[in-house]
């Protein structure tokens, strides 16, 4: 999965598979307990910690990872990071540096 630049969208992915969209979020909420967009969403987070943890990307500004992950509001992806893992984005790479 690859999550910055060829972002997933789960309309464009059930249209090229030709199954309706609410078939394959009803079909994912049962698997996995959650809904694709949910999914994608905590998948993107996960990156971007990965990201934030590494030495190599101090040097980048927090947006820039931000949009490299997938994620485009930076108000509400410092809140749902926080919610996740118990601290902000900028914490994380504070604790890094």
């Amino acid at each position: 999965m690859h999550l910055g630049d060829e972002q997933l969208r789960i309309l464009e992915i059930c249209q090229r598979l030709g199954y309706p969209v609410k078939n394959v979020e009803r079909s994912f909420r049962r698997t996995y307990g959650m809904s694709p967009k949910r999914y994608l969403s905590l998948q993107r987070l996960t990156v971007l910690r990965q990201r934030l943890r590494s030495k190599a990307v101090l040097r980048s500004r927090l947006t820039d990872l931000y949009f490299d992950c997938g994620l485009t509001h930076s108000g509400r992806t410092a809140g749902e990071y926080r919610a996740l893992f118990g601290e902000l984005p900028s914490e994380t790479t504070a604790r890094s540096g």
